[in-house]
Parts: C-alpha cells; sequence; structure tokens
C-alpha cells in the first residue's frame, strides 16, 4: 500500500489518489480471521440480542460487510448449548436469545464475533474523523497529532493510508482547493494562502489500519468484585464503586463503560426476586433490605468494563510522596500533589495507585480511605482505621492517557 507525501502539486495529488485506500477487493479469499468480541446489549425482560446492524452502527469499520461466520459465549465463556439455552445465531443478523423460546432458564449474556474474509483480513478502515474545522483562519488541519489528541481510541498509530472528502460527502478533487499536504504519516492539510482568496473546505479522513486495530478490545474488564456480604443486620449488599474503590484500591476505573451483577451461582438480577435500589455505571449495584418484600438480599458479584487505556495502553506517572502521616493521618491529594508536581501530572489522570513507603500495595495493608480516587487522590484518616492503628506513609502515582506520555507535537 503506498503511503502519500503530497506537496502543492495538485496534478501530482490526482495522479496519485486513485492508490489510497479505499478500493476494496471482493471478499471471497482464502484467507480468514475473526474480528473481536462484542458486547453491545445486556438481557432484559424479553432476552438478549446482539444485532450486526447495531454493532456495525456503534463499531464503524470493524465488522466485515459480509460475515461468514458467527461465535457466540455469555459472560462465564460457555456457548449458548453449553449454558442450555435456545438462541438464534446467524451471520447475516447476529445473535437473538428470547425468554419465551426457553424451556429451564432465562438467557444469558452474550458476547458475539465474527468470521470475516477478504481484504477485511489485511487491514481495515476507522470511522470518519474531523478533528479540527478551522485553525486560526489559516486553512483546515487533520493532522495526525490533532487526531490523537481528540480520537485517541479510535485510531491506529502506525495508519497504513489515508482517505479525505468534504464534511457534507465530497471528493477532494470536486472543492478545487490546492491541497498542501495529504499523506498516512502525517495526515491532511490545507492551507487557505494557497487558495487564490477563497478558504479551504472543512474536510474528514478516515484512516486504513492494520488487521490488529479490528481485532483487539477497545475496553478491557475487571475482575469480579464482591466488596460487602448482606447480613441481619446491614442493610442489604453493597457493591456501589465507592464501597468498591475502597476495599480495591487501584482495581477499579473511573469511568467504567458497563456493569454486571450476578449472584455466586450466577443468577443474573432481574431472576431473582430483589428489588435493586441501584444498577448503574454512575453508581454501581445496590440492594436494599426495606425494598425487598422477603426483608433478604442475596450475595451478589460485579464487574465492569473499562476503557483500554486503564488495562496497559496508558502511561503511569513515577511515585509521589507529598505527605508524611500526622496526628489526623496521611494525605496525598490532588490540590497538594499539583502544588509541588503540577507538570508531571496530566490533567485527567485515568486511574490511581497506592503503596507505603515500603513498597506494600494500600489493598494488603488493611486500612481503610476515606478518599481513593485519581481526582481527589488518596486519603488515610486516623480517626476511622477500625483496627486503632495510625494511618502508614503513602505514596501515589497515576495513570494517564498515552498522549501525555508521548508528547503532543501539535502545539
Amino acid at each position: 500500500m503506498m503511503r502519500l507525501h503530497m506537496t502543492q502539486s495538485l496534478a501530482f495529488f490526482l495522479l496519485t489518489f486513485c492508490c489510497a485506500a479505499g478500493d476494496t477487493t471482493a471478499e471471497n479469499s482464502s484467507v480468514t480471521c475473526w474480528t473481536r468480541w462484542f458486547d453491545e446489549n445486556r438481557p432484559n425482560i424479553n432476552g438478549e440480542s446482539e444485532l450486526l446492524s447495531e454493532l456495525r452502527a456503534k463499531f464503524p469499520g470493524l465488522i466485515c460487510s459480509n460475515p461468514i461466520g458467527i461465535a457466540a459465549e455469555n459472560t462465564k465463556g460457555l456457548s449458548a448449548a453449553e449454558a442450555k439455552n435456545n438462541v438464534q445465531l446467524n451471520a447475516s443478523v447476529g445473535l437473538i436469545c428470547l425468554n419465551k423460546d426457553q424451556t429451564g432458564s432465562q438467557c444469558n449474556d452474550y458476547r458475539v464475533k465474527f468470521l470475516c474474509s477478504g481484504q477485511f483480513c489485511t487491514e481495515c478502515q476507522t470511522k470518519w474523523l474531523n478533528a479540527y474545522t478551522t485553525r486560526d483562519n489559516r486553512g483546515e488541519y487533520e493532522l495526525l497529532c490533532l487526531l490523537r489528541q481528540k480520537f485517541l481510541t479510535d485510531m491506529c498509530k502506525e495508519p497504513i493510508a489515508i482517505q479525505v472528502e468534504t464534511a457534507s460527502g465530497q471528493s477532494v478533487t470536486s472543492t478545487g482547493d490546492v491541497i498542501k499536504l495529504f499523506d498516512a504519516d502525517n495526515g491532511f492539510a490545507c492551507l487557505n494562502e494557497d487558495q487564490n482568496g477563497k478558504s479551504c473546505q472543512d474536510y474528514k479522513v478516515r484512516l486504513t489500519c492494520p488487521l490488529d486495530y479490528c481485532t483487539a478490545p477497545r475496553e478491557c474488564r475487571t475482575v469480579w468484585f464482591n466488596s460487602d456480604h448482606p447480613s441481619k443486620d446491614k442493610a442489604g449488599d453493597n457493591e456501589t464503586l465507592a464501597h468498591i474503590r475502597n476495599k480495591y484500591p487501584g482495581q477499579m476505573c473511573e469511568a467504567p463503560t458497563s456493569i454486571e451483577a450476578s449472584t455466586w451461582s450466577g443468577l443474573l438480577p432481574y431472576l431473582t426476586k430483589d428489588v435493586i435500589e441501584h444498577y448503574d455505571i454512575s453508581n454501581g449495584f445496590l440492594c436494599l433490605y426495606d425494598h425487598v418484600p422477603q426483608n433478604t438480599c442475596m450475595d451478589y458479584y460485579v464487574k465492569f468494563s473499562c476503557p483500554a487505556d486503564f488495562c496497559g495502553a496508558g502511561c503511569r506517572t513515577p511515585w509521589f510522596n507529598v505527605d508524611k502521616p500526622t496526628m489526623n493521618g496521611d494525605f496525598e491529594t490532588m490540590d497538594k500533589l499539583r502544588k509541588d508536581f503540577g507538570d508531571k501530572i496530566c490533567s485527567n489522570p485515568i486511574g490511581i495507585e497506592a503503596r507505603t513507603v515500603g513498597g506494600v500495595p494500600a489493598s494488603e495493608t488493611g486500612q481503610l480511605f476515606d478518599t481513593y480516587d485519581a481526582t481527589f487522590g488518596l486519603a488515610c484518616v486516623n480517626k476511622k482505621q477500625v483496627s486503632g492503628s495510625p494511618c502508614l506513609d503513602y505514596e501515589v502515582r497515576f495513570t494517564c492517557p498515552f498522549q501525555f506520555c508521548a508528547g503532543t507535537p501539535c502545539a
């Protein structure tokens, strides 16, 4: 695949543009590959579905035009047959499971992947991206460095080729604009000073990427958390985000994209008789006794889907220790940290870790934290320790978006 380095020559642009990505071949090759797993929906009172049309709409470019196969499994890795569910599984439609078609159980929560062939198995395309409309009235810029700042998880690190059209869908050649830059290494640029008195159009770009961009997961899942157990002397089962972060510091992302809950035996919440107070990514999961007719709650486990950055695609800062324990506790709060280490901490951390100065993870000290998140930092208050022991001396570090460590060359 050619990589184009366009200059001011419009004739050269017209000659080479026809070779850019976008010319597709029929998907009849013997080369086959699987997409990544997709899990868009959760079971409801009617059942569960993972429809190809809905998945294409949310994940443009990540599924081939004509899948030749489909596979499905539930959240425990079991096939529909192993889960004893009766499902409709079709590569052209997706997965449909209706509760009314089940004999002994309700529909499980499923994820699906598709078998593809042909060109999709060697390369794939992103969705259309439009990072910048104008820049100081100098022109239109869709540079890769700008695109990475705005669409980091929507584009690959090393594009193979680039396509460009106007925001309204017109070809570049139809605009008459003189193009300054057009290549897969740098992106696209149109300068107003080259346009003989008129301004550049608003453009959007689409990148052709290696296959692993389409098959790699865009998010990851946490472990199952069980931060609380129901008992007669408590209000219910509390698996809220605040409760989980306090008990499992550093193991929960700041902005989960989905949540799953299940009893230890595998029952989904809607299959129990419990009335759930909260079950969402903003609060987590909470079952209260006073809303449950039989005055009990089952013991629930929860896990979350998190952005890929949380799982390691981002980068970590050095360890910071801005405070020493006092009679009140140990406070490694963000306001204190930014005063001493402002330029070493990104403006929007996506994760936080803490350990003692001796290297013991915070989760293993047995101490409780008043605050432990990437927005506010860590606060350990002596009077809130059940053991009666004073807070230890902690240090923290943060996970930041990748571009914070890589730099932003578009200043």
